[in-house]
């Protein structure tokens, strides 16, 4: 019996269930709703096209029809594995289209007007994180060398002192090295 946040796990519950809809997604099981690579074509819906009678994929076929090669869409249904015929064939030039349309329908200049300064504003956030980190690099190696001189100028005959200081000086390095590293 499952009792979910009952006990801390490794990942979130939600992280949990995207991982388990990505596998579902992913899954070689269901071959109608696997979502296959596109390959060479103009074809928008390479991969995507769904038989409306069956529920499988369709595949894309080119034929040349007044002057240009046209994509078609087409169901083999269950004639992959059996003697029957097609599913379905439908051209694929008006299906096309009404995507073209839909497409510049949905990507306005607003949005992407929007996209762009979503965009510069990530990449402005970005350099400011990297102009910080870049200071707390410095930070780090100036407090390193600071230590190293306090180190250099003790007197060797003081042995507890100098050896405090050692010990500082190699945390500093360590922090030093850290902050390189991130």
């Amino acid at each position: 019996m499952l009792i979910p946040e009952v006990h801390a796990g490794y990942i979130a519950w939600e992280e949990y269930e995207r991982n388990q809809r990505q596998l579902g997604e992913n899954g070689a099981a269901q071959p109608a709703r696997r979502k296959r690579v596109p390959r060479e074509g103009r074809a928008l819906l390479q991969g995507l096209a769904v038989c409306g009678v069956c529920g499988r994929r369709m595949d894309v076929r080119y034929h040349h029809r007044r002057g240009s090669i046209q994509p078609g869409y087409c169901c083999k249904g269950m004639g992959n594995t059996t003697a029957l015929p097609t599913c379905q064939s439908i051209p694929g030039d008006r299906i096309d289209r009404a995507i073209d349309e839909l497409l510049l329908e949905v990507v306005s200049p607003v949005a992407l007007e929007v996209s762009l300064a979503v965009q510069q504003e990530l990449e402005k956030r970005f350099e400011e994180a990297d102009a910080l980190r870049r200071k707390q690099v410095e930070r780090a190696r100036y407090e390193a060398d600071c230590t190293r001189h306090r180190h250099m100028r003790v007197d060797p005959d003081n042995r507890l002192v100098a050896d405090t200081i050692e010990a500082e000086w190699n945390e500093k390095l360590r922090a030093l090295r850290a902050a390189e590293e991130e």
